[in-house]
């Protein structure tokens, strides 16, 4: 009797693989940075593994080299005082593209060799993800300077709780209040076939974990972005514990409503629009858009008097 369960139970399986290879459409099996280079994470959706090595290819292949606490970044010593800046972002703090030690978290780290400049950036990553990472690691870093770097996708990212194949957390507006929604994150199709990629190997297996993905996981949804009122509270959150905090725009001043948001609530921003971008994918800085930034984001740390005229001497582009 078990022998002929087991025969029937391997018929079923194989004729499964051969009707799901001929007959359905699986997602297009394809390996990108979260799946490579991130993990699963309850709070977050994904979040970067730590201490992980691996190679992001897109346009390029780049090499990715994790910290011990999982950001793209070397790991600082907390201990031994000086001044400290966090960013915050999604894939164009985390590099897209281009080498660790291009980013303008770096340039300004070199710029700045006295400071840590801490890069906090996880690619895909919307405002309210980056609001739910402030909160984890501010009490490990408690950085002077806390800067959030906006980009125009954004407010897509806030206003679902699925983006690019990945379930996320987001943020619902209840009587003035943000309201966290979507906790635990659920696991995705792509998170499966990371864990478990000789199974996947097999279109059964896929076809098996399609359908369980169509039953059990929630609907997708859509909510009113609230990219000012999360970079509000942001700004709340740093400045009650003594941090600054401040907004770097990746495009041109092209909303009065944005802007006269921040200002009414004095907070401070800068717009850092440049044209030396890839014109592929998310057009990402290249190289020279990454010192270009850097240049006018330490040009405003100077004019803010947070960097001293002995700094500027080792930058005279800023002159």
């Amino acid at each position: 009797m078990l022998k002929l369960i087991f025969v029937w139970a391997i018929l079923i399986v194989a004729m499964g693989e051969i009707g799901i290879r001929l007959f359905v459409d699986l997602p297009i099996d394809y390996v990108d940075e979260k799946s490579a280079c991130y993990r699963y994470d309850p709070t977050l959706g994904w979040f970067p593994r730590e201490a992980a090595d691996c190679i992001h290819s897109a346009k390029f292949d780049t090499e990715i080299n994790n910290n011990t606490d999982g950001f793209r970044d070397r790991d600082h010593d907390l201990t031994r005082g000086g001044s400290s800046m966090a960013f915050l972002g999604d894939s164009f703090v985390w590099g897209y593209d281009v080498k660790a030690e291009k980013r303008f978290t770096s340039v300004i780290q070199a710029f700045l060799p006295d400071w840590s400049i801490l890069n906090m950036g996880v690619s895909g990553y919307g405002t309210d993800q980056e609001y739910l990472l402030l909160q984890g690691w501010y009490p490990k870093y408690t950085p002077d300077i806390v800067v959030l770097v906006v980009h125009t996708n954004d407010s897509i990212d806030n206003s679902t709780n699925f983006r690019d194949n990945y379930y996320k957390p987001y943020f619902e507006g209840v009587e003035g209040h943000l309201v966290l929604k979507g906790t635990p994150v659920p696991k995705c199709y792509r998170f499966q076939q990371a864990q478990h990629p000789f199974a996947f190997r097999s279109h059964f297996v896929r076809g098996l974990a399609v359908l369980y993905n169509r039953i059990n996981k929630p609907e997708r949804v859509t909510v009113t972005d609230l990219k000012l009122p999360l970079i509000a509270a942001m700004n709340h959150y740093v400045t009650e514990r003594g941090s600054l905090f401040r907004v770097v725009f990746t495009y041109r001043n092209d909303s009065l409503d944005e802007t006269s948001y921040l200002e009414e609530r004095n907070i401070r921003y800068l717009h850092v629009p440049t044209d030396l971008k890839f014109e592929d994918y998310g057009q990402h800085w290249t190289e020279e858009g990454h010192a270009s930034v850097a240049a006018k984001i330490l040009e405003r740390l100077y004019r803010e008097g947070l960097i001293t005229d002995g700094d500027l001497e080792k930058y005279p582009s800023l002159n």
